[in-house]
């Protein structure tokens, strides 16, 4: 049977598109950025005239995979509006999840792109990919605070590694949101996998190609070890405790509750292989890896207990300078919580105004008082088993 016509000039001029991509990459192999992009353009074209082709033919099984190569190129090159375009057209016929799944993952570059005026290669793009398992997940429906709640601490995880990586101090954290970028995206849709992008958005190029490696790998790690138990060598591992609090602290926000949520999973791709992490230590599970501890006396006056107490309420007030929160339980009297400084900004702020459920040691200066040192936060709609699990440091502030 003879080929029609639109098929065999688009088989040709793909041909074409495939053999002056190939010269381009050689040419930027090579350094030579001005003939890159000069042969990645005339690839282009002859990728969006092939693709053009089988608009008379949508149903046939390379539409999809020529409108992806020539959104690929376009990116490349910068044509940035073609190559929305051309997304969304192989969108409109893709039937495999997988180049579903390229092509939102490539929309998301784009964008990236278009929103920060930048070229292709100037954006470090790469992805951590968490995926949550359970009843929720299964059923296709979740409660919305169960994602957006893990969402916003995947991120603030990722943030606040880059900030440790970099030897920021905890409280200078900030600056890594004036030099990189870490986007949510979606590889899927009416999944639960949810992927973070990282960017570099300062003003001189990165100078290491693995930095982002280097991330991902140190962000595993760092949830494996909690995962697993291993606090004394998780705690070696920063020399900030702020950060090694704030990073236990997110990650119990990050954990399984064991019902609904059985599992979180973790993948990136690290020096070209794909690394994978099963977190599904629960938070109460957590909660047992360190025992309470005996009575730790800060001063002659002032002290922690052993003694811990469980305090439920709405949280109201802060004092930013004092890292003291006010609880008002539903009768008697309010709480007065001292919060660790890791903990504060990224842990106990989200929960202001929430009806919260606080485990703490006593603190004591001279007689009992209603004043507590956090050791966990959350929900008090979850489940109670609670058991304390934060070892108060000796730079306590006095409410």
């Amino acid at each position: 049977m003879t080929a029609k016509p639109y098929l065999k000039k688009s088989v040709r001029l793909h041909r074409e598109a495939s053999a002056l991509a190939n010269r381009a990459r050689i040419a930027q192999f090579d350094g030579d950025e001005s003939e890159y992009l000069d042969l990645t353009q005339q690839a282009f074209r002859k990728e969006f005239e092939s693709a053009k082709q089988l608009r008379e033919d949508p149903s046939h099984h390379m539409f999809t995979i020529l409108h992806r190569s020539a959104a690929t190129l376009a990116y490349r090159c910068g044509e940035y509006e073609y190559a929305e375009d051309l997304v969304l057209y192989g969108l409109k016929r893709s039937t495999g999840s997988h180049l579903r799944d390229e092509l939102y993952s490539l929309l998301d570059r784009v964008r990236l792109a278009q929103k920060y005026g930048m070229s292709a290669d100037e954006l470090e793009v790469e992805d951590l990919v968490m995926t949550l398992r359970g009843i929720e997940a299964n059923r296709t429906l979740i409660e919305p605070s169960s994602l957006t709640r893990r969402i916003n601490n995947f991120s603030t995880l990722i943030r606040n590694t880059i900030g440790s990586i970099n030897n920021y101090s905890f409280r200078e954290r900030g600056k890594v949101n004036r030099n990189y970028g870490v986007f949510a995206t979606v590889p899927s849709l009416g999944s639960y996998k949810i992927g973070m992008t990282m960017t570099y958005l300062g003003t001189k190029r990165f100078p290491d190609i693995s930095y982002f490696d280097g991330v991902r790998q140190k962000f595993l790690e760092n949830l494996r070890l909690f995962n697993n138990g291993d606090l004394e060598r998780l705690r070696n591992d920063f020399e900030d405790e702020r950060y090694f609090l704030n990073m236990v602290g997110l990650a119990k926000e990050l954990a399984p509750d064991g019902r609904l949520i059985t599992s979180v999973g973790i993948e990136a791709d690290i020096e070209g292989q794909r690394k994978r992490l099963l977190f599904d230590s629960t938070r109460d599970e957590l909660n047992q890896l360190i025992l309470p501890l005996d009575e730790q006396s800060v001063s002659d006056d002032y002290r922690i207990t052993d003694e811990t107490d469980t305090a439920v309420g709405v949280l109201h007030y802060a004092d930013a300078v004092k890292n003291v929160i006010k609880l008002h339980p539903d009768s008697g009297k309010p709480w007065h919580i001292v919060v660790p400084e890791g903990l504060a900004e990224d842990v106990v702020k989200p929960y202001f105004g929430d009806r919260v459920r606080v485990v703490g040691r006593h603190m004591i200066r001279k007689k009992k008082a209603r004043r507590l040192y956090l050791q966990d936060i959350r929900a008090a709609g979850e489940t109670e088993e609670i058991l304390p699990h934060f070892q108060a440091t000796t730079n306590l502030l006095e409410a």
